[in-house]
């Protein structure tokens, strides 16, 4: 970046003018430098601004020793301003590049006589307005100026190309450097601006490229261009000419025609064609090959080429007649293209075409093909099987007459209208899928169901081309249907009244823990009431013996009573409803995490929860899930010094699985398939309390929402429990 001496002069405000001189004085070794980088004309002190190669300046050592006297603090004020002067006048006199001074904010502050040149404006029409007056309305919408000031004052300077915009509103093609002007405090005092008009060099190295374009495409060697003089001789022979033909252009050029190239006897059948089509006799050679062209009729072809080696391809030609500004004929331009893929192609084709009609010919189900006016096409062999007909001409002649002698109807029996049958309603533009129709002869007993389907064919443009009808019998389907729908009824006659019975031993069932709950609850409160009365009362008439005794038979009704309240929550998890709403996991496994926390502080626990979890399930029992596997690894973390709990998924949607894992005491893996029994333990009761019954629970929720539970485990290293919803 340029850096400008500070204002803290004391000669009485030569500051400001010190910062002018030495910003018009930059700008000026600016684009001296700029002038001497691109041309490498000349070699000098380098002086880096910036710090991209275009802002290297070269100047020599007379400018720049003129540059510090400009700056010099010291120097007398006079001398300051026959500096300053010089300066401006070599500015001034700059008429091919634009030197402009902005102020920080990027508004225009000075102008020379190149910026008004090359941009339209006065000084007085352009100083004061933001630089972004001559950016396109594009550049403008997208910030680019502004980015452009910020890059230069991060970087030193800025260079770029693009379109700017001048007084009259037309566009030139620019190439930009914008440099930071720094006082020696480091404080942005503004920015220097050069710009030169390219636009005669842009538009001639588009028209090179364009140049070289056709270059390229007429060397192509995807396709050969072979032009000849106006006899037929030939004077140009391509690249693509060379590869497809095997000649050199040594060996064609000035010495044969394209017919001595191409199949004689094609030429000789050309000839002839075209003196039938044209009335006037054709020579059977280069001139059958260029007659359409020399009367102003584009001409495109196909024919064999012969290779110099004597192998042939088929090519398709292009022939234009090449005319001189008198609009005669000087020659002939013959482009072509090799044509062996498109003809493998087409036989390609037929025989897909061949395969196709076939795979319909021996299709079970009947094809029809009409035309947009409903006039039959073809019918496949299954389609005159099942009509009765045996041709395609009795096929026509039946379904001329089909609507007087059929009724078609619903499968409720409402009559369909002729509009309402399956091809009517194709034509309209419908498509048909497995729409059954009963069929049924006016004068007779015969009736049948049939299954139609069918669509409008159209072409690459959405054109409708015809339409195809596709049909079945499915008579002996749909009586078995009939079977199976009555039978259907019966069964949901069944399901109902198997439903009612269920609701019913619900109910007893119900009655049944309640009077379990009550019954059962009151002699375990008496045992538990009459233990605890006689330990607090009579404990000093009673020996550690009877004592232990006593707390064994409170310690065993209050763990019955934990059993039976266990086991009715498991009875009622099995019966009760469940509701599906978007439950966010993590939220609530931080929740039952939080309780297990206070209910024993002074445990050293690490819990760790993934976030955004999120399922569709009940609430209600996934909170049974979380407590009761959180709950489970709290226990079995208990005499880990330092416990660490894990709640997190893998996979997703509907392949997610969840696990929850723990550092404790483990489990044999041969005995994993007892875990979820009730009652069932793998660690004894006085070293981890339970009643068996949590894991039991757990898995009766997970498969009540369709999903599975299983665990993984080592002794002493931990266990991991899985489940999916």
């Amino acid at each position: 970046m340029i850096r400008l001496p500070g204002n803290g002069s004391k000669t009485g405000g030569s500051g400001p003018l010190l910062m002018t001189a030495a910003a018009t004085a930059m700008a000026a070794l600016a684009l001296l430098g700029w002038i001497l980088a691109r041309s490498s004309a000349q070699h000098g002190v380098a002086l880096a601004i910036g710090g991209t190669a275009s802002s290297l300046l070269l100047v020599s050592l007379p400018c720049w020793l003129v540059y510090r006297a400009a700056t010099a603090r010291a120097r007398p004020e006079g001398a300051l301003r026959d500096s300053e002067e010089r300066f401006r006048l070599f500015v001034e006199g700059v008429h091919e590049y634009a030197i402009i001074l902005l102020d920080p904010q990027g508004n225009v502050i000075s102008w020379n006589a190149g910026a008004e040149r090359i941009k339209g404006y006065k000084a007085e029409e352009i100083i004061g307005r933001p630089f972004s007056t001559f950016y396109t309305p594009e550049e403008v919408a997208t910030g680019n100026p502004a980015m452009e000031l910020r890059l230069a004052a991060e970087q030193g300077s800025w260079e770029g190309f693009g379109w700017r915009v001048r007084a009259d509103g037309t566009r030139f093609w620019a190439n930009v450097l914008i440099t930071a002007l720094k006082d020696g405090a480091g404080n942005l005092r503004g920015y220097s601006k050069l710009t030169r008009d390219i636009t005669e060099r842009k538009q001639a190295e588009e028209a090179l490229q364009a140049g070289a374009l056709q270059t390229a495409i007429f060397n192509s060697a995807n396709f050969s261009s072979i032009a000849t003089d106006a006899k037929g001789i030939i004077q140009i022979f391509n690249v693509g000419a060379e590869r497809m033909l095997g000649y050199t252009a040594a060996e064609v050029m000035n010495k044969i025609t394209p017919a001595d190239i191409s199949d004689s006897q094609e030429i000789i059948a050309r000839a002839e064609a075209l003196s039938l089509e044209r009335g006037t006799p054709i020579a059977p050679g280069f001139e059958a090959l260029v007659f359409k062209a020399s009367r102003g009729i584009e001409d495109i072809y196909e024919l064999t080429y012969v290779r110099k080696d004597g192998s042939r391809f088929p090519a398709v030609v292009s022939v234009t007649a090449l005319r001189d500004a008198q609009d005669s004929i000087i020659g002939y331009l013959l482009i072509g293209t090799d044509n062996t893929a498109r003809q493998q192609a087409d036989e390609a084709l037929r025989k897909n075409q061949a395969q196709l009609r076939t795979i319909i010919e021996n299709l079970d189900e009947g094809v029809l093909v009409s035309d947009l006016e409903g006039e039959l096409l073809h019918s496949n062999h299954a389609a005159r099987e099942l009509r009765g007909t045996a041709s395609l001409d009795e096929s026509r002649s039946h379904l001329g007459g089909f609507g007087d002698t059929f009724e078609l109807s619903g499968l409720d029996g409402t009559v369909l209208p002729r509009d309402e049958w399956p091809l009517a309603r194709i034509l309209r533009g419908e498509k048909l899928r497995s729409v059954e129709v009963r069929i049924r002869r006016i004068q007779g007993d015969w009736q049948r169901v049939f299954s139609y389907g069918g669509t409008l064919v159209r072409d690459a443009d959405g054109q409708p081309l015809m339409a195809v009808v596709t049909f079945s019998d499915i008579t002996e389907r749909r009586r078995a249907a009939d079977v199976i729908d009555q039978l259907n009824t019966d069964l949901e006659r069944r399901v109902v009244e198997r439903t009612a019975q269920l609701q019913t031993a619900n109910r007893e069932l119900e009655a049944f823990c309640y009077s379990v709950s009550h019954d059962l609850r009151a002699p375990l409160r008496s045992l538990d009431g009459f233990s605890q009365a006689l330990l607090e009362d009579y404990s000093d008439k009673l020996d550690a013996q009877g004592q232990n005794y006593l707390g064994r038979i409170r310690a065993g009704s209050q763990r019955m009573g934990q059993l039976i309240d266990d086991l009715l929550n498991l009875s009622r998890i099995s019966r009760s409803e469940m509701s599906r709403e978007l439950v966010d996991l993590s939220k609530m496994a931080h929740e039952v995490a939080d309780e297990l926390r206070a209910a024993e502080p002074q445990r050293d626990a690490e819990f760790v929860v993934a976030d955004g979890l999120i399922a569709r399930t009940d609430p209600r029992l996934l909170r049974i899930v979380l407590t009761n596997l959180f709950g489970n690894a709290w226990k079995f973390t208990a005499k880990q010094p330092h416990a660490r709990i894990e709640f997190g998924s893998t996979g997703e949607n509907l392949g997610k699985e969840y696990f929850m894992q723990d550092n404790g005491a483990g489990f044999d893996q041969a005995y994993s398939s007892k875990l979820f029994g009730v009652f069932q333990r793998l660690h004894a009761a006085s070293d981890f309390p339970g009643t068996g019954i949590g894991l039991a629970t757990v898995q009766r929720i997970i498969q009540r929402q369709g999903g599975r539970v299983w665990a993984e485990g080592k002794v002493g290293q931990g266990a991991t429990f899985h489940f999916t919803l």
